[in-house]
């Protein structure tokens, strides 16, 4: 498919062409200065009116590319401004620039004279009743005019098998008329009425036809139907996307968060990826490869309701796909030295595209030693480095749809068949598939050989240490000024034999520093033991940085009790980092140059730790009972709840000396100080000691907390008193049920005896409530089942039962949502055919039988009075989306 927005684009710079080059010349039928699309005519001014953008839109987007312009010379051409002839030229409805419009029939010619059928109806959109009614009318027009002399009758057919008042009509003045009734039904039903000349004095005139599409939409407790929104139409040309248009114009973000909770647009039967805004009526479906529509078959866009507050009620429409065209290539792009990102016309297949031996560089087919990664997609990360990882098809985030670009990064072995930087390069893609091509065998979907040409980039600078951070004494970050790895790895992050770490031991007798290497290791297994020297443990932060962590205080590595100095002391307080050059390149495989060494200057730090940061968590919009606290500075968190917790406690020497490390406490209290709840570490603190979870023993009530946070140190040992931080908690809320039908289905002959003897018992009909319902769900008067009152015989009973797993333990009881459980025990021949052979209530999910349509009566309320709300009037077996039946 065309992508609409450059699709209309280029018919809009098309349009300012003759709009503003083409001179004015005498008109014809259609008048000069005409855009065709499809069966639609448009004055070209009309067209260019940003008014008219949207109806222009979908205008092309159903045209299947039968676009044409008469210029103001009176010629036709094509969208390519080729000519062509007016025969091809289809009968269409013409508007001028004020909207007017005017019929023209096929091959430009004029119409003033010739014979058309129009039909209107007083309403297109009635209730799927079976009592909703309205008028269709049909008139015979003669050119422009009503044919007030016409003299014949016409007969009216509903292709849905609706009735008519009587479906032969004679026409008075021109004009016949009948009153059409509506069909009943759970679910919205697109009709066509056909109205076709049964007799005429012009014997030409016999079977002409016309058409009008009507509607049956079925009511709900509290929206009128001028209010729904459901599907009326949905179209594509390639398998990868839908686009679905709607009865009039809605709310987009309701729609959108209703299919995300609910699932409630399905493309036969599977959710789409994404759905995106088109314009007020007009969405797109995007597709994953998993979910592609098979090409020639026919395909089913479907709009589920999620009840009376839901987006949409329940329709569908049926299309035949045709996905007749390739993917084509469009461009290349290199975002650095050694990544390549092919771009085509429309979603590729990763089944092909990912295939390593399909793509040739310089004539060299490539190989995996030649290539890093190749995926569909683009990097969605944007941070300067692309990673497999960041490669992404569909960016659900920011619906941005990558999946007609190709990523390949290539090694250090493929970087080799590059030409030098500022040569072209030729990248060749074979056997490429749209999505269609995974299920059309026939090759029209599969690219013939595709050419990217590109210029070889310039090589990227090596790496270098671009600053070292001193959190704490204890604590360093090392940046560097691009993300680095191992030498000829994919992505190994630098370790401890990487790095090189010194600190000022005092001076020589040249005054020259005296430097003491600290070992240092990946896992931090020598934490305040001094016993075979001093350690220090490496642990990445990122491609980019790395953080080195003393396992010991200053004040034991340079024993402050015997020489009174401290890691702040002059001549003892710097350290130096240093980065191997030998192991270290760029992930681009540039290698470092040489050593890289930052020398840092301690300072005295006399500030204890504050609170930095601290808010409630939440998952999936769901606020927990836990809390994120950020620390202003690393600390020590000696709580004991687990070995990350102790991790690189280094206590000072007078800390040793003393009671050691101080054990922080935690407790929220409430803003009115009547609440006060004792919290713990909810997980281990994160790697640069700065992060960690404090949850409360109890659960905290919506409203303003403090957190208060006791006696907890830093690196060198100063301990805060107490530190404190507000909070907005956000309640914790349990779904509740409503008074709505959970799900409901119906079984034809069961055998209900204790022992089953093979003879049919009743028919059964089960309706799950979302809450308890009121003892009027036990009368027979509330139900009818397929449009009849529950015949003598019925008997209902109820319990009540779980539906839905609130605790998530993988089990129903009573613990979990609940509701009534409604059974009607119908007579045995009330659903069906007492032939049938019957089944055993154990055996309910796979018992049979024909589609059956259940009616609640509004009237029907809870426990509480609450009237039932949602679908009131379903087909069995219906299941309410985000439910399944549980017998």
């Amino acid at each position: 498919m065309i992508k609409k927005a450059r699709r209309f684009s280029r018919v809009v710079a098309a349009i300012t062409v003759l709009v503003f080059v083409l001179s004015t010349v005498a008109f014809a039928a259609i008048p000069n200065g005409t855009l065709v699309v499809g069966n639609k005519a448009y004055d070209l001014n009309y067209v260019v009116n940003p008014a008219n953008e949207n109806e222009i839109r979908q205008a092309i987007t159903t045209s299947g590319n039968q676009i044409y312009f008469k210029g103001y010379d009176g010629k036709w051409v094509d969208l390519n401004n080729q000519p062509v002839s007016s025969s091809v030229i289809p009968a269409v409805t013409y508007k001028d620039k004020n909207g007017n419009t005017t019929q023209y029939a096929a091959g430009d010619t004029d119409v003033s004279n010739e014979f058309s059928l129009k039909m209107s109806a007083l309403k297109t959109q009635l209730v799927a009743d079976g009592a909703d009614n309205t008028i269709v009318s049909v008139a015979v027009y003669k050119g422009a005019e009503l044919d007030q002399n016409f003299k014949g009758t016409v007969r009216f057919t509903s292709l849905k098998g609706a009735t008519f008042a009587k479906s032969l009509v004679a026409f008075d003045k021109g004009i016949a008329s009948v009153q059409l009734t509506s069909i009943s039904s759970a679910t919205v039903i697109h009709d066509t009425i056909i109205a076709a000349i049964a007799d005429a004095e012009n014997q030409e005139y016999i079977g002409k036809t016309a058409q009008i599409s009507i509607d049956y939409v079925p009511a709900s407790a509290s929206q009128e139907v001028g209010e729904k929104v459901f599907i009326t139409y949905a179209e594509s040309d390639r398998a990868s996307d839908v686009f679905v248009q709607f009865n009039k114009p809605f709310d987009f973000t309701k729609l959108y968060q209703d299919w995300i909770v609910n699932g409630t647009i399905k493309v036969n039967g599977n959710n789409p990826v994404d759905i995106i805004k088109i314009d007020d009526r007009t969405v797109k479906l995007v597709l994953d490869e998993d979910h592609a529509l098979t090409d020639n078959s026919q395909i089913t866009v479907s709009g589920i309701s999620s009840g009376v507050n839901g987006a949409l009620i329940d329709g569908s429409y049926t299309f035949n796909l045709v996905d007749a065209k390739a993917p084509e290539a469009v461009g290349v792009t290199n975002p650095d030295y050694r990544t390549i990102v092919a771009e085509f016309t429309e979603p590729v297949s990763m089944t092909e595209a990912e295939k390593v031996a399909n793509w040739v560089l310089n004539g060299h087919q490539l190989t995996s030693a030649d290539v890093a990664f190749i995926k569909v997609g683009r990097d969605v990360n944007n941070d300067g480095v692309i990673k497999a990882i960041d490669v992404v098809s569909y960016d659900i985030t920011t619906h941005t749809d990558n999946r007609n670009f190709v990523t390949i990064q290539l090694t250090p072995t493929g970087m080799s068949y590059l030409k030098e930087a500022g040569k072209v390069n030729l990248l060749q893609a074979y056997n490429i598939i749209d999505y269609a091509g995974l299920t059309d065998v026939t090759g029209q979907n599969k690219a013939t050989t595709q050419e990217f040409t590109f210029t070889t980039p310039q090589p990227p600078a090596a790496p270098t240490i671009s600053d070292v951070v001193m959190d704490s004494p204890e604590q360093f970050r090392v940046k560097f000024s691009t993300e680095v790895q191992k030498k000829d790895t994919n992505g190994t992050p630098l370790d401890a034999n990487d790095f090189k770490f010194e600190y000022q031991n005092g001076v020589d007798a040249n005054n020259n520093p005296v430097w003491v290497t600290v070992n240092l290791e990946n896992t931090p297994t020598h934490v305040n033991d001094t016993t075979n020297g001093i350690f220090a443990v490496v642990t990445p932060l990122s491609n980019k940085e790395y953080l080195i962590e003393l396992e010991v205080d200053w004040t034991k590595i340079l024993n402050t009790l015997a020489t009174n100095h401290n890691y702040y002391t002059p001549n003892y307080n710097k350290v130096k980092i240093t980065a191997l050059k030998s192991n270290i390149e760029n992930l681009l495989g540039v290698d470092m140059a040489e050593d890289q060494s930052k020398t840092v200057t301690m300072t005295l730090d006399a500030q204890s730790p504050t609170i930095a940061d601290a808010k409630q968590i939440i998952i999936n919009n769901i606020p927990q009972q836990a809390f994120y606290v950020k620390m202003s500075e690393p600390v020590q968190m000696n709580t004991g709840n687990s070995a990350k917790d102790t991790k690189e406690l280094t206590p000072s020497q007078t800390q040793e000396a003393g009671t050691g490390i101080p054990t922080p406490t935690f407790q929220f209290v409430s803003e009115d100080l009547t609440k006060t709840i004792d919290g713990e570490l909810g997980n281990p603190i994160n790697d640069s000691d700065t992060e960690f979870v404090v949850v409360p023993k109890q659960t905290l009530d919506a409203g303003k907390w403090t957190i208060y946070i006791r006696s907890i140190s830093d690196d060198v040992g100063n301990t805060s008193a107490t530190v404190s931080y507000v909070l907005q908690v956000q309640g914790v809320s349990s779904p509740t049920g409503e008074a709505k039908i959970i799900w409901a289905d119906a079984h034809d002959n069961v055998d209900t005896d204790a022992t089953p003897d093979g003879i049919a018992d009743y028919d059964i009909v089960h309706i799950q409530f979302g809450t308890i319902m009121s003892y009027d769900a036990l009368k027979t008067n509330i139900y009818t089942i397929n449009g009849k009152v529950l015949p003598q015989g019925t008997m209902i009973t109820s319990e009540i039962q779980p539906y839905m797993d609130l605790n998530n333990d993988g089990t129903l009881d009573q613990n979990d949502l609940c509701g009534t459980r409604v059974t009607i025990w119908l007579p045995k021949n009330f659903l069906g055919n007492i032939s049938d052979t019957p089944v055993n209530t154990t055996d309910y999910d796979n018992s049979k039988h024909t589609p059956d349509i259940l009616n609640v009566s509004k009237t029907l309320t809870d426990e509480n009075g609450n009237a039932i709300s949602g679908l009131t009037e379903v087909q069995l077996t219906y299941v309410l989306s985000g439910y399944s039946i549980k017998h």
